[in-house]
């Protein structure tokens, strides 16, 4: 049998192409939470705003750290009803649909390795940080600035409601399968309860009622 690619499920290198279609462009050296390599798409997604909320910090706890891109968009998806991380998650390619908003220094390793992903012309790209560092987090996320192919890379702070260019990103090498606790709690119809687990994403509370096969099945 052919050996794996990067492109067919084997292991990566900085530049290979991925399942998705587009470039890696980072590899974390082992397995995170989060996987172990990112891939950028091949193409941007539509250039658009942060988010319809330009005035308001959203709840939860954002991050700058590299692999935290798809959490903070999760964060987005729940405060948000257009913007950025709409851009991000509404791409496909090669059959993925698991793109999502890269964090600030997400994208600084997309600057860094710029040419790789022939993102090289001038730009600015949004990222799924809300400002953490600016004390600003009501009208502000973070940005990357690209400089095209030469001139040094560099983040700001740049208001919500600017329009600005979107790279979708995806994580590549998470094998772990998730599990989740919840905490036990009397729900009505407007009840709610904990859930935690170990893995970045939505959870759904659901009638033993319905037979899950998909998610339209659990939201109609």
């Amino acid at each position: 049998a052919a050996a794996l690619t990067c492109a067919t499920g084997g292991a990566c290198i900085v530049g290979d192409t991925g399942p998705g279609g587009g470039k890696v462009f980072y590899d974390a050296g082992s397995v995170q939470s989060w996987g172990r390599y990112l891939e950028a798409a091949p193409a941007n997604a539509t250039s658009t705003t942060w988010c319809n909320n330009t005035s308001t910090a959203l709840t939860g706890t954002f991050s700058r750290s590299i692999g935290s891109g798809a959490m903070n968009t999760y964060l987005m998806l729940d405060g948000c009803t257009s913007g950025a991380a709409y851009s991000a998650t509404e791409y496909s390619n090669n059959g993925y649909t698991d793109w999502f908003l890269p964090s600030i220094l997400d994208l600084g390793q997309m600057c860094t390795n710029r040419a790789t992903l022939g993102m090289t012309s001038a730009g600015t790209f949004k990222s799924s940080s809300q400002d953490t560092i600016g004390g600003n987090a009501g009208i502000h996320a973070e940005t990357w600035n690209f400089p095209g192919a030469a001139g040094t890379c560099g983040n700001d702070n740049w208001g919500k409601s600017l329009t600005q260019g979107v790279r979708p990103i995806r994580a590549i090498g998470d094998t772990t399968a998730p599990t989740s606790s919840v905490t036990t709690a009397s729900i009505s119809a407007s009840g709610s309860a904990t859930i935690q687990s170990t893995e970045i994403g939505r959870g759904f509370l659901v009638n033993t009622s319905v037979t899950v096969t998909n998610l339209a099945s659990i939201t109609g």
